[in-house]
């Protein structure tokens, strides 16, 4: 079979194979051969799957189904302590942490610990001069979002406390 890019699909039928068919660029096998269809468009630039919302286009039938949830309200994750709710099963993890004092993310350069590789990240920033984050009024720059939050409101006259 032939996709548009020039592209085919082949299957190597072996007996004791349970992923018959196979990708000729990258050598992933797979179950079934409309798997190897949707991967091979890793390859080329195609996105066959488009949202019936918004028209945008996906290279995978999974992407598509992830986007979809962009255009609903639906919080389906449910905090089993707090009832706080989720449309996204991994942000739900990562409020579960908030809910225990376990830090499993740990500073190469002084050893503090934070729950989330998020925080982290943020944190690792106090170990450079690095500032990134550029004020549009007097382009003076800061380390953080949060500095440059604050600093915003010089600008206003707006009270920091």
């Amino acid at each position: 079979m032939e996709l548009t890019d020039g592209l085919t699909i082949e299957s190597i039928r072996e007996n004791s194979s349970e992923k018959p068919y196979v990708c000729l660029l990258c050598e992933i096998r797979f179950k079934f051969e409309s798997w190897l269809r949707e991967h091979l468009t890793t390859h080329t630039n195609e996105r066959p799957f488009r949202c019936t919302k918004c028209s945008k286009r996906f290279k995978s039938k999974c992407e598509l189904t992830q986007h979809m949830k962009t255009h609903t309200d639906d919080k389906l994750f449910e905090c089993t302590i707090c009832d706080d709710r989720f449309k996204w099963l991994a942000n739900m993890k990562v409020h579960l942490k908030t809910h225990t004092n376990e830090k499993q993310f740990e500073c190469t350069k002084c050893s503090k610990r934070f729950k989330s590789k998020c925080e982290l990240t943020q944190h690792m920033k106090t170990h450079t001069n690095e500032k990134q984050f550029e004020c549009t009024k007097c382009s003076k720059r800061f380390k953080s979002k949060g500095e440059l939050r604050q600093h915003m409101k010089t600008h206003t006259n707006e009270k920091t406390y």
